[in-house]
């Protein structure tokens, strides 16, 4: 049975897509690793111009996008995502080593919609992402 078979009780349903953009192969794989064991169908990207593409195309439930990205940053990614009428509604989750609260607020400000910092906690991770799918 699939997470979301259990949640609504009405039968099969489409399993939610995370999208994952962040120029680090091993963290893209390991959270596609993590997403898929909790139920997700997930598509990663390396750079914010191929991530933005994929969220245009692909329509995913969320997305997951590192700041620090070669080319287009990822403030800029998160801008334009947010500007289009296809992405804007997207919820999006901006990953970083920089923790700053300026981070935090200008993210924010820009309408994403949580803040992860790296390395990861797992834990923290499951909530924002629940929280995101609601």
């Amino acid at each position: 049975m699939r997470r979301k078979d259990i949640l609504s009780g009405l039968g099969p349903c489409e399993p939610d897509t995370i999208l994952v953009i962040d120029d680090d192969a091993e963290l893209c794989r390991y959270l596609e690793f993590l997403f898929k064991e909790a139920g997700y169908d997930v598509i990663t990207a390396e750079s914010g111009s191929a991530g933005e593409e994929s969220a245009v195309r692909n329509q995913p439930a969320l997305i997951i996008l590192d700041i620090n990205l070669p080319s287009v940053g990822g403030y800029d990614v998160l801008q334009q995502l947010k500007s289009q009428e296809e992405t804007r509604d997207i919820p999006v989750v901006m990953l970083s080593a920089e923790t700053s609260i300026a981070s935090h607020k200008r993210c924010a400000t820009a309408g994403a919609a949580g803040f992860l910092d790296k390395p990861l906690d797992v834990d923290e991770l499951r909530a924002v992402v629940r929280r995101c799918l609601r």
